[in-house]
């Protein structure tokens, strides 16, 4: 009996078994004796078994799939003695079938719009206060008159409500009511024809002797034609408003506000008067 070395079937173990598979080995040994020969069989089978292997990975937006499928390899040896010969069958090789798909999807870009929203925010125009002289601030009292001629008006320097300046009547040694005040002109293309306006301004009472009245008007050609109540407490800066409306023959007469009273003897402070369009 001849014994032949087996080292086909170690490398054909060597290549068909890799890490990422298991591997197996059968060994079967027989034996039977026929007359005088004895005949020793030995099989070796080693098998590998396919396994797939999947791997995937994703990367941010990029996708990678890699699949690999391994074919299934057989190697077997067989040494054979039967009547002094000896047959070597070792044939099958190992075939390894790798299969990769890769998928790589494109980055994908989100286009953002910023739109900074703008706020409109529309402011209405001040009326204006169409009195040339509303304060004084200019040291004058023109286009201010007294009505009548009668008393003094002039610039206080000592009292005023706003500013520097406001002005001062003092009228006094009548010997029965008499009309008493200031009246400022208007200029009449400032005004519109029967449209409301707010008069508004501010006194300061120190005498006033046996008056039957005390009114501020809307006026126009030195008359009033419409008029409120202004007494109040001496000797502290009160404002009075009014509504005034000058019809076009009103204007055509020159328009104009006071401050107007019937009395024996008055003295005020006068300052910041306004006249605007109402809203």
């Amino acid at each position: 009996m001849r014994v032949v070395a087996l080292p086909l079937l170690a490398i054909c173990q060597l290549v068909c078994a890799s890490p990422c598979k298991p591997s197996s080995s059968t060994t079967i040994v027989s034996s039977s004796t026929i007359g005088d020969e004895t005949e020793t069989s030995t099989t070796f089978f080693t098998e590998s078994m396919s396994i797939p292997f999947v791997s995937s990975s994703t990367i941010a937006n990029e996708a990678e799939t890699s699949t690999t499928f391994f074919t299934e390899s057989t190697a077997v040896s067989e040494t054979e003695t039967a009547s002094g010969s000896t047959t070597d069958v070792t044939s099958e090789t190992a075939t390894s079938t790798i299969l990769i798909n890769t998928s790589n999807a494109e980055p994908t870009t989100l286009a953002t719009s910023t739109a900074e929203r703008t706020t409109t925010t529309t402011v209405a125009a001040a009326p204006t206060n169409v009195i040339t002289n509303p304060g004084f601030e200019s040291a004058d009292t023109a286009p201010w008159y007294t009505l009548g001629n009668r008393g003094v008006f002039s610039i206080a320097l000592a009292d005023s409500h706003s500013g520097l300046f406001s002005g001062h009547l003092y009228a006094a040694g009548f010997t029965g009511p008499v009309v008493l005040g200031v009246d400022h002109p208007v200029d009449s293309s400032l005004i519109k024809a029967d449209t409301e306006y707010h008069y508004s301004i501010w006194i300061k009472t120190s005498a006033a002797v046996n008056c039957q009245s005390r009114k501020i008007t809307c006026g126009a050609g030195g008359g009033y034609i419409s008029n409120s109540d202004w007494a109040g407490p001496y000797n502290e800066w009160t404002e009075f408003t009014m509504s005034c409306t000058w019809s076009q023959a009103f204007l055509d007469m020159v328009p104009s506000i006071q401050i107007r009273a019937e009395c024996e003897g008055l003295e005020f402070y006068v300052d910041d008067a306004v006249l605007i369009e109402a809203n």
